[in-house]
């Protein structure tokens, strides 16, 4: 008898649904979601998803989540995981490290700047940067984190860091030169450089694999899609989205989203990635999750394959916003929701 009312003790922390006329599975996660903004997976199984006050953590590719205790760094904008342990959470007052998935952090804070976005070439060498923090090292060394230098002053604002291979790319815009997509090395050099005429902005680059990277943004008021490689870049390809707010790309495929707030089910697009042929058109794929109940800001996607992905959210339709998950492993065919 005691054994079952701990069982039930357990499961009455967890929020399950099932739908199974959308071909939906069970998911779990811990009641009461606050919101979500970006997610990073370091393989099928492995993920971290992270909001302002919150950091989730799931073993399973997305359907059971764990919620840990979130680093001192103020309010969380990003996570970022190097492989299935070495993660990552970027804060307006710091950065964090844990190599446990988020069991114990390790904190660098930061006075003078404030970054969004972090990618890193390796264990011990890493990247941030944002709208308010100039692209500044970041350095692991044992069990210490420490920031600095900082790179290339351009005077422009960097909006994504996509890392693969030992390579990273800096989307960034410039008063003197436009919109760059800018290759640098561990010591800040930069090694390559991408111009995109009549781009107003780029909110998101996934360079998987790297040199060649996709990016999403803004191309003479329409929401357009580029791929790059080098020093070239493709024709812009219309996103079917009115707000682009996130790209992964994995396996020779990309998917993006698309930031409401709507209540719609064309909010997840898919483009197969051919670097001959320019980029092919983006596939609406059909998320059954955003009928006319529930609107849902979404804003962050991880495909660590190139049919698995997770998307994270914020459903603005409730009294008071809550997160929103869903994961797909057969490229977008049906939908695990979560949350």
């Amino acid at each position: 008898m005691f054994i079952v009312v701990i069982v039930l003790l357990l499961l009455a922390q967890f929020e399950a649904r099932t739908v199974s006329d959308f071909g939906y599975v069970e998911g779990m996660v811990p009641s009461h979601l606050h919101a979500l903004t970006s997610i990073d997976c370091a393989d099928t199984l492995t993920c971290m998803a992270v909001g302002p006050s919150t950091v989730l953590t799931s073993r399973d590719g997305g359907t059971r989540w764990d919620q840990v205790r979130p680093p001192d760094v103020g309010q969380i904008s990003s996570a970022f995981c190097l492989s299935a342990r070495e993660c990552f959470v970027v804060g307006r007052a710091g950065v964090a490290e844990s190599a446990n998935l988020g069991m114990t952090w390790h904190v660098a804070k930061t006075e003078q700047q404030s970054f969004s976005t972090i990618g890193c070439w390796s264990l011990s060498a890493c990247i941030v940067a944002g709208p308010f923090g100039k692209p500044t090292a970041l350095t692991i060394s044992d069990d210490s984190l420490s920031l600095g230098p900082s790179f290339h002053s351009f005077g422009g604002v960097v909006s994504a860091i996509s890392c693969s291979g030992h390579r990273c790319f800096l989307a960034a815009q410039t008063a003197a030169q436009g919109v760059l997509i800018l290759q640098v090395t561990p010591g800040g050099r930069v090694i390559s450089e991408t111009r995109l005429p009549k781009w107003e902005t780029i909110d998101d680059i996934s360079c998987r694999p790297s040199p060649v990277c996709v990016a999403i943004g803004t191309f003479d008021g329409v929401s357009s899609s580029t791929l790059t490689a080098g020093q070239r870049s493709s024709l812009p390809v219309k996103l079917p989205a009115t707000v682009p707010a996130a790209l992964s790309c994995s396996g020779g495929y990309c998917y993006a989203i698309n930031n409401g707030p709507a209540s719609t089910r064309d909010a997840v697009f898919r483009i197969r990635v051919q670097v001959a042929k320019s980029a092919a058109e983006w596939k609406t794929l059909s998320v059954p999750l955003f009928g006319t109940k529930r609107v849902v800001n979404l804003s962050g996607i991880a495909c660590p394959s190139a049919t698995d992905c997770v998307v994270v959210g914020t459903e603005v339709s409730s009294t008071i916003p809550e997160g929103v998950i869903v994961a797909t492993t057969d490229a977008g065919v049906t939908w695990t929701v979560v949350s």
